[in-house]
């Protein structure tokens, strides 16, 4: 669906398809928009492929700290103001899968043994969902 600058007059965040979150810091302002490396206005964020939210968005704890180690702490905080401000939630991460501890822990046994067994995102994750399908439970998980 292709969205209009008027799709983003009433809207107080925006997302975009790669993952970016935007939010409506002041409708005054020429260019209301603020992402964590821009300021845009709601022609430009129509243009650009963005997708006004209904509601208010969250980001989980470990987006935060991605945020934060990607732009610094500094304007980390400044937009972290801005999203909580409008509405935004930050919430804890969920429990992860199975296969995603079964991936933690092929990473885990590849470090211990310097790196000669796995070197492919992709792989490890094939390995992990292929374990987890099996029924195979990392360790120190319940009934385990």
């Amino acid at each position: 669906m292709k969205y209009t600058s008027e799709d983003f007059e009433q809207a107080k965040f925006a997302e975009h398809e790669d993952g970016r979150i935007a939010m409506r810091v002041n409708p005054h302002l020429e260019e209301p928009w603020e992402s964590l490396e821009d300021y845009h206005s709601d022609a430009n964020m129509a243009h650009n492929g963005w997708v006004p939210v209904p509601g208010k968005p969250t980001i989980t704890e470990s987006e935060l700290e991605e945020i934060r180690t990607g732009w610094g702490k500094i304007a980390a905080q400044a937009w972290l103001r801005g999203f909580t401000k409008a509405g935004g939630e930050i919430i804890p991460d969920p429990e992860p899968t199975n296969a995603e501890k079964l991936e933690q822990l092929l990473w885990a046994i590849n470090k211990e043994h310097e790196g000669e067994y796995l070197e492919d995102e992709a792989a490890v994750r094939a390995w992990a969902e292929a374990l987890d399908a099996a029924g195979i439970t990392p360790p120190n998980v319940k009934d385990n």
